[in-house]
């Protein structure tokens, strides 16, 4: 009797466990200044679970994440991140304030989107730059490959390598305010996290 409970305890916890124990999670590469998660600071080499929020508040600070297996890496800074969630089909994260510079190896058959307050971003296989703004603005610049911006209004555009753009919550006139912009020192930041731009 004692066995069967013990049994029955033991696949309880196992259909409660939540949904990071996927295999998906991600990996502290390098920080400047501080970072936390849940008000314990961060060191390279911790594992983040699926559903933390990053915080790396501060001027001068960043941390680089990769997130695994094999899905992308992010560079957080002055900001806060949330791994919202994260699997083979689907992973959705939002920048709750601040800079995250992203790489993403994305498969035809995966979808991954960015959230700001004011737009969503969907990513097709790319290195870029989404800014959470003080001033309920969110921003994107594309160093390479595509992502599709869309703001609250349901007005969307795709933004190209080289493109840039300011987006707000309700106006549909961003997507002719799309800019070519040098990336040069973009292309600097993702060489320092180890991901070149060719």
């Amino acid at each position: 009797m004692r066995f069967i409970s013990l049994v029955l305890a033991t696949l309880s916890f196992a259909f409660s466990t939540p949904s990071f124990s996927s295999g998906s999670y991600a990996i502290v590469k390098k920080i400047r200044g501080v970072a936390k998660v849940d008000n314990k600071e961060l060191k390279v080499g911790d594992r983040i679970e699926i559903g933390s929020i990053i915080n790396a508040r501060g001027k001068g600070n960043f941390v680089d994440i990769k997130i695994e297996p094999n899905h992308g890496a992010v560079r957080i800074v002055d900001g806060e991140f949330e791994l919202k969630k994260i699997s083979s089909n689907d992973s959705v994260y939002n920048i709750l304030f601040g800079k995250v510079f992203s790489y993403f190896n994305k498969t035809d058959k995966s979808n991954i989107q960015i959230n700001t307050k004011q737009a969503s971003f969907s990513v097709h296989g790319t290195k870029f730059l989404a800014e959470q703004l003080e001033d309920d603005r969110s921003f994107l610049c594309v160093c390479d490959g595509i992502v599709e911006a869309k703001n609250s209004s349901g007005k969307s555009a795709h933004v190209k390598a080289g493109e840039e753009v300011f987006i707000t919550k309700n106006d549909p006139k961003f997507v002719d305010e799309i800019i070519v912009q040098d990336m040069t020192k973009l292309k600097s930041i993702f060489k320092d996290m180890g991901y070149p731009v060719k």
